[in-house]
């Protein structure tokens, strides 16, 4: 994914405060603008196309945008004075490359490929349970789309946020995260706040905590 953008030609920016129709308006402006300063011959040393779309909807009022470098600058700079997206906050990244959009389809079409290669007996044949996908937001337990929706995740949008809303739609009370930290945990408790509904959350990230949850499980 890191190769399918040259260096410096593409970048991601954080922005928080912004609702998800202001974060959309947000991009489509700021891509408008950018294209119109390449007419006029500036940025002309970037080779991608101009684009900027949202990457990461992690929580409500935090969501992440990428795209190519100058798309991507128009937009901080919208965000700081244009009254449309006051109350915003815009905080550019530093990223090896402008993950989960458009630029990305190289990337997706070499992941296409790799996947066409698989034989029949390797491909997933039954789902014993449902999940999410973060590209989809939606139950699914159709085996025969889970490289499709593999690919089509590389260069759109993660949907975190309407996942977990998801769950909590559909009434599940709890969920873990695993691994170090507790990023997804703190997203999930802000995702579920305003819902009023209760959506508990806890971390497995080593033996101890693994062993913990399986006493929880059995109380």
């Amino acid at each position: 994914m890191q190769l399918a953008v040259p260096a410096g030609q593409g970048t991601m920016a954080a922005i928080m405060g912004l609702e998800d129709d202001l974060i959309q308006s947000l991009c489509e402006k700021a891509q408008t603008l950018s294209k119109e300063n390449r007419s006029m011959g500036e940025a002309t040393e970037l080779t991608v196309d101009c684009l900027v779309s949202p990457a990461n909807f992690n929580a409500p009022g935090q969501t992440v945008i990428a795209g190519s470098s100058d798309a991507v600058a128009m937009a901080v700079t919208l965000v700081k004075t244009d009254e449309a997206f006051k109350g915003g906050k815009a905080i550019p990244l530093s990223v090896s490359a402008p993950f989960h959009c458009g630029l990305m389809k190289p990337a997706r079409d070499q992941m296409a490929e790799i996947f066409s290669k698989i034989e029949t007996k390797e491909k997933p044949s039954h789902l014993v349970y449902p999940y999410i996908p973060n590209r989809t937001a939606k139950l699914n337990q159709e085996p025969s789309s889970v490289f499709e929706l593999l690919i089509d995740q590389v260069d759109h949008e993660v949907r975190w946020k309407q996942s977990v809303e998801t769950m909590i739609e559909k009434n599940w009370e709890w969920a873990c995260e695993f691994g170090p930290g507790k990023v997804l945990q703190g997203l999930a408790k802000r995702i579920a706040t305003p819902t009023g509904k209760n959506f508990a959350t806890t971390g497995i990230h080593d033996v101890a905590s693994l062993k913990a949850f399986e006493i929880w499980m059995k109380a």
